[in-house]
């Protein structure tokens, strides 16, 4: 019985320690496991993470600030027209606006910004009406319209009520597709002088009725009669707008050419 008890027990110690060393054994090759995952990659080592650190600094540090992009603006500015001195502002003004779009620097510093391509003794006027048009929507065409009415006496490149009709009377309509006409015509009335532009206002619809070629001309008088206005044609440009862009639209639709020299 002794015997027989002792045996139970050694065997009772022996299927123990047995499992013990199972049990061991299988942690250990569950450390193992994890250990191997670690040195798999899973996180970079220290010296790795720094060499990451340092290209991204050098990559932040590379890109131009919104400071830097204006100054290389206004300098492109400067090598190639030289300072303004109130003379040809309506080239100076395009070639200033090109600069500083190519940088990509905002309307709002762009108009800002003027005042120091310009002639010192320039300055004080120019920083007077570029205050109006910092925040205001639109703001770049208004303050370059202010600019041109400022200097107008000297801008060679200016659009006059004169070259303004006799553009009108070449019936431009005839080369230019009517969405290019439009923008164009648009372009020109802009740039008048502002009395111009008010005495003709009332006229804009009729005139650019008149640039069209003839084939455009009758469908947008067909599309933009109105009864009750002087003439029997709206002087409502939004509905010019409107009947441009669907009469554009048709006649892509059935493959007419957009211009009468294609």
């Amino acid at each position: 019985m002794v015997s027989s008890s002792s045996a139970g027990t050694s065997g009772g110690v022996g299927a123990t320690g047995g499992a013990g060393t199972g049990a061991g054994a299988t942690g250990a090759t569950g450390m193992a496991g994890i250990a191997s995952g670690a040195g798999a990659g899973v996180v970079p080592p220290p010296t790795d993470m720094i060499g990451v650190l340092q290209s991204l600094a050098t990559l932040i540090r590379a890109q131009p600030t919104g400071e830097m992009r204006s100054t290389k603006a206004l300098e492109s500015c400067v090598q190639k027209m030289g300072r303004f001195v109130g003379r040809e502002v309506s080239q100076y003004l395009r070639e200033y606006r090109c600069a500083m779009e190519m940088y990509q620097v905002s309307d709002t510093e762009t108009i800002a910004n003027f005042e120091l391509v310009s002639e010192p003794e320039l300055r004080d006027r120019i920083r007077e009406i570029a205050r109006r048009y910092l925040i205001i929507p639109g703001g770049w065409e208004s303050f370059e319209r202010a600019m041109r009415e400022e200097y107008l006496d000297e801008d060679f490149d200016r659009i006059t009520r004169r070259t303004f009709l006799d553009w009108i009377e070449t019936q431009p309509g005839r080369i230019l597709g009517l969405s290019e006409l439009k923008r164009e015509f648009e372009r020109r009335y802009s740039q008048l002088p502002l009395r111009e532009r008010l005495n003709l206002d009332t006229r804009r619809t009729e005139l650019f009725l008149r640039a069209a070629d003839d084939v455009s001309t009758d469908r947008l008088c067909f599309m933009l009669a109105d009864r009750a206005a002087e003439g029997g044609i709206t002087s409502d440009w939004l509905r010019v707008d409107e009947a441009v862009s669907v009469l554009t639209k048709q006649r892509r639709a059935v493959g007419v050419p957009l211009c009468c020299s294609c």
